[in-house]
C-alpha cells in the first residue's frame, strides 16, 4: 500500500522486486527537499565493502538527518541500518559504510542532510554493472528518484575487489566503467562520480584495477578521486579475519576518505 501517495513513486516497470537486496519495513520519511536545506543525493554502488556487511552497526550523530531510498519500491525512509536497497546483512555484519560516509557529510557541515540511493552487490564485477545482468540497476534507481521528484547529487562507486581475483585487464575495467558511468547520463543524471581506489582482497591489491580507475578520471568530465580503501590494510584494525571486509574501525576510516574527497568538490 502506498503511504497516502506521499513518500513511495506508483507502482511502475522500472524494476521488479529485487529479492537479492535488504528490504525490511521501515520508518517512512519524505523525498521532498526542505528549502534552504542543502541535500545530497548520493547513490552508491559497487559489491559488498559498500553493501551492508560491516561486522557492527553505527550510531550516528545525525540520524534524522539521512533518509534511504529503496530503489525495489521508491520509498524514501529514515536510514537504519541494515540500509534497504543493497545486499548483506550477511554473517561478516550489517552494518553499512555509506550511513558512516552520510553522517560525517552532514557533520563537517557539507550537507545539512543526505538521502542514501544504496546499490551495491555482493560480489559484482565491474563488467556485471557494464553491460552484465545489472546494468540496469543504476538507471532504475535513477528513474525511480525522478519518479517522487528526486535527482542524483552524486554517484560513489566502491567495487575492484572481484576483479583483483578475476584478473581482469586494465582495458576491460576500464571499459566496462566507462558503460558503468555513461548509463544513468543517458537519463540526463549527469551529477558528478566518485571512484574508489579498491581492489583490496585477502591482504592483496591489483594494479591492473587500480591503474583503470584512476585512468577513467582523465576521460569524461565530472569524474572525481573517491576514497583510496586501499590503503586500509590488514586485520589488526581495519579488515575482518577475510583479511577483505571492513570493521568497524575500517568502515570508519573509510567514511572518513569518502568525506574527504567529496568536500574537495562539494
Amino acid at each position: 500500500m502506498l503511504n497516502r501517495g506521499f513518500t513511495r513513486s506508483a507502482a511502475d516497470p522500472f524494476l521488479p522486486y529485487d529479492g537479492a537486496s535488504y528490504n525490511q519495513p521501515k520508518t517512512f520519511s519524505t523525498p521532498v527537499i526542505a528549502a534552504g536545506e542543502v541535500t545530497a543525493v548520493l547513490v552508491a554502488a559497487g559489491q559488498s565493502n559498500g553493501a551492508n556487511n560491516v561486522d557492527t552497526t553505527y550510531t550516528a550523530t545525525n540520524p534524522t538527518k539521512i533518509a534511504n531510498f529503496n530503489h525495489n519500491d521508491g520509498g524514501t525512509y529514515v536510514a537504519s541500518e541494515p540500509l534497504n536497497g543493497c545486499t548483506g546483512p550477511s554473517t561478516l555484519g550489517s552494518g553499512n559504510m555509506f550511513y558512516r560516509v552520510a553522517d560525517k557529510l552532514i557533520t563537517a557541515g557539507i550537507f545539512q542532510r543526505v538521502i542514501l540511493v544504496p546499490l551495491c552487490w555482493d560480489g559484482t564485477t565491474v563488467a556485471t554493472w557494464g553491460a552484465g545482468s545489472l546494468s540496469n540497476r543504476i538507471p532504475n534507481a535513477v528513474r525511480r528518484l525522478t519518479a517522487v521528484g528526486l535527482s542524483p547529487t552524486l554517484f560513489c562507486w566502491q567495487q575492484g575487489e572481484s576483479d583483483n581475483t578475476g584478473a581482469t585487464s586494465q582495458a576491460a575495467y576500464a571499459a566496462s566503467l566507462a558503460q558503468v558511468i555513461a548509463q544513468p547520463r543517458a537519463l540526463g543524471a549527469n551529477a558528478p562520480w566518485f571512484i574508489a581506489k579498491c581492489s583490496y582482497i585477502s591482504g592483496t591489491v591489483a594494479a591492473n584495477v587500480q591503474n583503470a580507475q584512476a585512468g577513467i578520471l582523465s576521460g569524461p568530465s565530472q569524474i572525481y578521486v573517491g576514497a583510496d580503501t586501499d590503503s586500509l590494510t590488514g586485520t589488526a584494525v581495519n579488515r575482518q579475519a577475510d583479511n577483505t571486509h571492513f570493521k568497524a574501525a575500517g568502515a570508519d576510516a573509510a567514511a572518513t576518505l569518502w568525506k574527504t574527497a567529496i568536500d574537495v568538490i562539494f
